[in-house]
């Protein structure tokens, strides 16, 4: 294409890399450092979350670092909405997340169950 010096996809970079395996997330924020696979700067990240905890209601929340208040501002149909959100998982769900990251590569999240079993896998990024 004329007057293009390289596709719109050239800074995507897949990773396929899973970040957690199987934790427990906190019910308050709690960092996750993405630096080590996007590097220390501002990263959009595409990831998948994967539910292996019982119980049909589970939920994921995320934000760059910083972002954001109190963790009951953001539960449930009157939340704030500035945050990347799955909820309603049950074990052997999974879903998507888009979430930027901080200047230093870092996201936040809680959950709302705090049992083992989440799995976080940085997909691709830009």
């Amino acid at each position: 294409m004329k007057g293009i010096s390289s596709p719109p996809s050239a800074g995507l970079k897949f990773s396929g890399v899973v970040v957690l395996d199987n934790v427990a997330v906190a019910g308050e924020w709690e960092d996750l450092d993405l630096s080590p696979y996007v590097g220390a700067k501002v990263a959009l990240c595409y990831i998948k979350v994967v539910c292996n905890i019982d119980g049909p209601d589970n939920g994921i929340y995320t934000q760059p670092k910083g972002e954001g208040g109190l963790v009951e501002d953001y539960m449930g149909e009157g939340g704030k909405g500035n945050v990347s959100v799955l909820e309603g998982l049950s074990q052997d769900n999974w879903g998507y997340i888009v979430v930027s990251t901080d200047s230093s590569g870092i996201i936040e999240m809680f959950s709302n169950d705090l049992a083992q079993g989440w799995t976080f896998k940085l997909i691709c990024f830009i």
